[in-house]
């Protein structure tokens, strides 16, 4: 918590203010630890609303929202997020709660401008219900986290064009023998400009980041299912999204 809630370098290395010295709801630090605005690691990232409660601040640390315009380390852009971070700025203050996603909607009041002058979120770019999230990542038997998960599998797909693993492949061809979908959060790793999958179909969801895939709720801000869901559902009775 203290990286997630720290301000600044400064903040981070003195400790000052601590995260023990911010009131939060179980919501409000749960959306801490995952929300887009809030987490800086971009595939740990969900859009699950905002704060509520207090004023909040501009979060610069671990990296600024503007990296991508630092040449020496633009490349740390999408490993990083691209969405303005906020941070709760009244510690010993009033209790924070959660806005949770589809608090954003006309009537529902505004939204905190950044630094750049613009609003941290807007409704589109908010999909995960937090509630479901925690039931999600708490409620056994369901294992969010998958401890076991093999990193082989991450290593060989990031190597595969290396000799030692390439002249291994038993199926070259096997991922496009049958048809495919490719599900791509628009916010996410990949970015909203990444191109298509050489093959199949590819789904991309806008707003979402890369948890949001698993975890968006199945009615939308925009009234319309859940777009994922709803075109994998579909791929797996045509064969088409």
């Amino acid at each position: 918590m203290r990286l997630l809630l720290s301000k600044n370098l400064l903040t981070f290395l003195t400790g000052s203010p601590s995260a023990g010295d911010f009131r939060l709801t179980n919501e409000a630090a749960l959306g801490a630890l995952l929300d887009d605005n809030s987490q800086p690691l971009a595939f740990l990232q969900t859009s699950v609303g905002f704060f509520a409660g207090g004023k909040v601040a501009d979060k610069e640390f671990p990296l600024p929202r503007n990296v991508s315009t630092i040449p020496v380390i633009s490349g740390l852009a999408a490993m990083f997020g691209r969405e303005a971070r906020a941070i709760p700025d009244q510690p010993d203050g009033p209790l924070y709660a959660w806005r949770n996603y589809n608090g954003f909607r006309a009537g529902d009041g505004p939204v905190p401008n950044a630094a750049d002058g613009t609003p941290f979120t807007t409704a589109g770019k908010e999909v995960t219900d937090i509630q479901q999230l925690a039931r999600s990542m708490g409620e056994q038997p369901l294992d969010f986290t998958e401890d076991y998960f093999p990193t082989k599998i991450v290593t060989d797909i990031s190597q595969s064009g290396a000799d030692e693993i390439a002249r291994n492949a038993v199926h070259r061809d096997g991922i496009t023998a049958n048809p495919t979908i490719t599900l791509v959060a628009g916010d996410g790793l990949r970015g909203p400009d990444a191109p298509p999958a050489p093959f199949g179909f590819t789904v991309v969801a806008p707003g979402y980041q890369h948890l949001d895939v698993l975890t968006a709720d199945r009615v939308q801000n925009n009234g319309r299912p859940e777009p994922v869901s709803t075109a994998l559902a579909t791929f797996v009775v045509t064969g088409r999204p």
